[in-house]
């Protein structure tokens, strides 16, 4: 969306295709405001079920058991997983048919210079993919998480053999028909174009890191910081597998043995989509004495304005294989808060940019540095004073400037 509202700054008009019933759990309308009224946005259908039938079936309870409701059961496990092994790589590829036809119209209406496609889903890069063929248009893929990390960790992964094996050559078949690679860590961009080389491609890759847009902080924003008794900390994103509180959790009820005063002043407040298994660890906190505020997901705007309310805030990676080449794309908005983050995160990349900007990091597992940190941090930083905010060359601006200059590249390279 950040892309769409800059692109024109750098000579680069946008047609953006999505969908118009899509199948997801949260949405914020208020972000269309940020675009271009005139922007041109093709809307296709899916014939994906919604997201409230999808949890409801993936959520329904089994019928008591006798001869009857047991084989029921077993005949209603097996179509559903037919069905989850048929759609491949996700259930958005039920998206395609529509997007696919509507996007030769719209390609054959209107001349096009570049075809982007973002993931995930990932079914996304097979539509980008299609439409290079058709169109021979060159094609920029952009892995906003990149897939094979996905596949191991996002909810409802497909993790059987069959589906590691059909998405795998699926992603071959993009990463050997792609002009350029975009990702959100150097070392997702550099691993990436390493598979592609392999598969006899060589395309140009760029780490476009996420970041954050100047115009959603203002000074009235920064001064926002609470001003009560208790020391807010406050985490912003989805609480699951990959970002799970349960390190947290330990530090706070260390903390409550070694300095019950400091975790009587602390208030942790989460703002985001939570899987239940993180509810259970929510729920053990407030057996303490720390105050939890748990809000759901929210406009763009109030999340933002919760962050600035902050003392310090949240940053969560869990000690996983590949973490290393994982960055949160919270991270640039909590830098451009200037308030001090309290990371917990593996050794990668995410540690290098925190070390850039002078930010506090610990492994997930160093619950005892940890908790002397807060000892500290909860009666110096109280004032809620602001650090430096230098964090300029990650603006989304700057970010739209990386990507208009490999369009730019991609077409050039690809008319002669």
């Amino acid at each position: 969306m950040k892309f769409a509202k800059y692109l024109r700054d750098f000579h680069w008009n946008v047609s953006v295709l999505t969908v118009s019933n899509p199948s997801i759990p949260v949405v914020d309308h208020s972000l269309l405001s940020e675009l271009p009224a005139d922007l041109e946005i093709v809307r296709a259908r899916t014939f994906e079920p919604s997201y409230q039938f999808k949890q409801a079936v993936r959520n329904s309870s089994p019928l008591p058991q006798n001869f009857f409701s047991s084989f029921r059961n077993k005949i209603k496990s097996f179509f559903y997983g037919m069905a989850w092994s048929v759609l491949q790589p996700d259930s958005q590829v039920l998206w395609l048919p529509s997007a696919f036809d509507a996007a030769s119209k719209l390609l054959t209406s209107t001349k096009h210079h570049v075809i982007l496609t973002t993931a995930p889903p990932y079914s996304s890069l097979l539509l980008g993919t299609l439409l290079k063929k058709k169109f021979h248009l060159p094609l920029v893929v952009d892995f906003r998480d990149e897939w094979g990390i996905s596949q191991s960790y996002l909810e409802n992964a497909k993790t059987d053999h069959f589906s590691k094996y059909l998405q795998g050559k699926m992603l071959d078949w993009v990463l050997r028909n792609t002009d350029s690679i975009i990702a959100t860590t150097q070392a997702s961009a550099d691993e990436l174009q390493r598979q592609a080389k392999r598969l006899g491609n060589d395309p140009m890759a760029k780490c476009i890191y996420n970041g954050f847009d100047e115009n959603d902080f203002c000074k009235d924003v920064y001064a926002s910081t609470t001003k009560d008794e208790r020391f807010r900390i406050v985490y912003a994103g989805t609480l699951w597998n990959l970002t799970s509180i349960e390190p947290f959790v330990a530090v706070l009820e260390q903390l409550k043995q070694r300095a019950p005063t400091v975790a009587n002043k602390i208030e942790l407040v989460c703002v985001g989509r939570k899987t239940s298994e993180q509810l259970f660890f929510l729920r053990r906190i407030q057996k303490l004495a720390c105050h939890v505020v748990s809000e759901e997901y929210c406009e763009h705007h109030k999340a933002i304005e919760i962050m600035c309310s902050a003392h310090a805030l949240l940053l969560l990676l869990s000690d996983v294989p590949e973490a290393e080449r994982v960055v949160s794309a919270k991270l640039f908005e909590y830098l451009a808060t200037g308030k001090p983050i309290i990371a917990l995160v593996p050794r990668g990349e995410t540690t290098e940019l925190l070390d850039e900007f002078h930010h506090a990091h610990f492994h997930p597992r160093d619950t005892e540095q940890i908790a002397e940190w807060l000892i500290k941090i909860v009666g110096t930083t109280h004032n809620g004073n602001q650090l430096p905010l230098s964090p300029s060359k990650y603006t989304r601006k700057n970010q739209t400037a990386e990507l208009a200059e490999i369009l730019t590249r991609v077409s050039y390279v690809c008319s002669r």
